[in-house]
């Protein structure tokens, strides 16, 4: 899809927010799964100036309806029973006040308890997004990857960097993303030269992802995340993949911000 057609359906979603009332300061439930409608109505969503809240559509349904009621969203964007994607109101307390520059809230797991709602700014994830593009210099030639559900943090670096610079996103839905011997070809196929995904995925991919016998000369960077990646298995990726940097970033989610390291041989 060109930047162009994303426009367009970026375009019709916010005028059927826009029609349900909701304005700047409103919050919009995000409930389907990864695909190119939901990527378009992140962007419907701020463009009303509102926040997305999006959440896990395979998750409990009585965890999502805490997650909207939660933080009282004035709609959810959610796909119909033939895979439609439909935008549907949500009644709200009419004294829920608005939240200006709200971006967009990530809920945690609730394992040590309910879920908590994450509140980040626009100003916020500019820094981060502006720090992003300092770093690793992307530009319009870069395809990135979009491993990530875009309820975890690390999808903010995928969709928003990536568009910031009129770089290509490949989504790969959560099927493909967990399926190491079909993921690799894709990463081939599509060319990914900006690839971010947490250490497990890059574990299975280097056990069996076959990644000796692709052509990955495209990939400049590979990020990684969210967990502790153990040296024997990030020894064994890089002498698979010699060429790309390897870079580990770390930062919390309730700050949007990311301590960082490039890895070398010398340092591993």
């Amino acid at each position: 899809m060109s930047y162009s057609e994303l426009s367009g359906r970026v375009d019709t979603i916010a005028e059927e927010l826009r029609s349900l009332g909701v304005e700047a300061g409103d919050r919009v439930g995000l409930c389907m799964p990864k695909c190119i409608d939901s990527f378009a109505a992140i962007f419907a969503i701020l463009q009303l100036d509102a926040a997305y809240v999006p959440a896990d559509a395979a998750a409990p349904e009585d965890r999502n309806q805490f997650i909207f009621g939660d933080c009282a969203v004035k709609a959810v964007i959610a796909r119909d029973s033939e895979g439609v994607c439909v935008v549907r109101p949500r009644s709200v307390d009419s004294g829920c006040p608005k939240t200006p520059d709200l971006a967009y809230i990530l809920y945690t797991s609730g394992s040590t308890g309910v879920p908590k709602g994450v509140m980040l700014s626009h100003a916020n994830a500019n820094s981060f997004i502006d720090w992003c593009s300092a770093i690793f210099e992307p530009d319009e030639r870069d395809r990135f990857s979009s491993h990530a559900p875009f309820h975890f943090d690390l999808s903010i670096l995928d969709i928003h960097v990536a568009v910031k610079h009129g770089s290509c996103v490949v989504l790969i839905d959560e099927a493909l993303g967990k399926n190491a011997r079909a993921l690799a070809p894709v990463i081939a196929e599509q060319g990914i030269t900006v690839w971010y995904s947490t250490p497990t995925v890059l574990r299975l991919l280097t056990e069996f992802g076959g990644l000796a016998e692709r052509d990955l000369s495209a990939l400049r960077w590979v990020l990684f995340a969210g967990e502790v990646f153990p040296i024997k298995h990030l020894r064994a990726l890089k002498d698979l993949l010699p060429a790309p940097r390897f870079a580990n970033l770390y930062g919390p989610t309730e700050t949007n911000v990311c301590t960082w390291y490039e890895l070398s041989l010398i340092h591993i």
